[in-house]
């Protein structure tokens, strides 16, 4: 029979706490590059919630060197500690859902421009036959 996996402490890990980094909402398989696409919708609704912190580190670090390191500690550790708080499961089934949401967006024009593309060669081949008969 498999032992129970400890944490670091060597205590069992407790049932009644909330376990994290479960499996996504959304199961649909992806390819990679479409996951490459989702990965970067999710680290842009990270960074658009943490853009006051990210402006603020950028604003203190910008024209140091190495100097940044220490003069910019602390708002570097906000902006992280701001992107850690946002980085959730949640926030990837978001990204993920905000892509779908493109991606069937994008189909539908598609499919309502090749309807008037039809519509438009249905006229045209209407006017056509029209004007063979007025002949």
């Amino acid at each position: 029979m498999p032992r129970p996996v400890q944490n670091p402490s060597g205590s069992l890990p407790d049932p009644e706490q909330p376990r994290y980094h479960l499996p996504s909402a959304n199961p649909l398989p992806l390819s990679s590059s479409q996951e490459s696409q989702v990965r970067e919708q999710y680290y842009a609704n990270v960074r658009a919630i943490c853009a006051e912190e990210i402006r603020r580190y950028a604003d203190c670090a910008r024209g140091k060197t190495f100097s940044m390191v220490w003069n910019c500690r602390e708002q570097q550790r906000i902006m992280n500690g701001c992107m850690v708080l946002n980085a959730t499961q949640e926030e990837q089934d978001r990204a993920r859902e905000e892509w779908f949401k493109k991606k069937l967006e994008k189909a539908e024009k598609i499919k309502r421009r090749k309807e008037r593309e039809e519509a438009a060669a249905a006229a045209a081949a209407t006017t056509i036959q029209a004007e063979k008969g007025k002949v």
